[in-house]
């Protein structure tokens, strides 16, 4: 998996998982402020096992993805070491 495919990855599960809390109505502030940040974080950390459980096939190859690059020691396979 490419670094760029990791990245738009985790984008749709973010996606997701607003649409979600927009759905459980958990979410609906629709002005960008610091206080709506702080509200859409606190929502997920609410809702966090719900929604890691929904976005889970998203999150398995970015996960892979990072433990890759941790045990590779880079993003580059078979780069200089």
């Amino acid at each position: 998996m490419r670094q760029t495919n990791a990245v738009w990855i985790m984008l749709l599960a973010g996606i997701l998982m607003l649409e979600e809390l927009v759905l459980l109505g958990k979410f609906k502030d629709e002005t960008y402020s610091l206080y709506s940040l702080w509200s859409f974080v606190g929502a997920l950390w609410n809702e966090k096992v719900h929604l890691l459980a929904i976005s889970m096939p998203c999150l398995v190859p970015v996960v892979g993805f990072a433990l890759f690059v941790i045990k590779n020691g880079g993003i580059v396979l078979g780069g200089n070491r």
